[in-house]
């Protein structure tokens, strides 16, 4: 049962994980915000896919450094076994 949570947790707290799940997320609730933005008469209303894209926004934003920091360190390694 350990391994499992603990693979679990891996797939869950993976960067490309987060980045997804937070582009998922920005994209409906940025639909229903431009949906609403359309149909606003004279009024605009803070509603929930306000808060799930901003959501959604933060979570892309949060997993970034990690991907940036591992292609990095993918870049590096394939310029040292290029200069071998």
């Amino acid at each position: 049962m350990k391994q499992f949570l603990q693979k679990l947790k891996a797939v869950v707290k993976h960067p490309v994980t987060q980045l997804v799940t937070g582009l998922i997320l920005l994209i409906s609730g940025g639909w229903e915000v431009v949906l609403d933005f359309i149909n606003a008469e004279h009024s605009l209303r803070l509603g929930t896919h306000h808060g799930v894209a901003l959501f959604g926004l933060i979570q892309m934003l949060g997993s970034l450094p990690d991907l940036v920091g591992g292609l990095d360190q993918s870049f590096k390694v394939i310029e040292k076994r290029s200069e071998e």
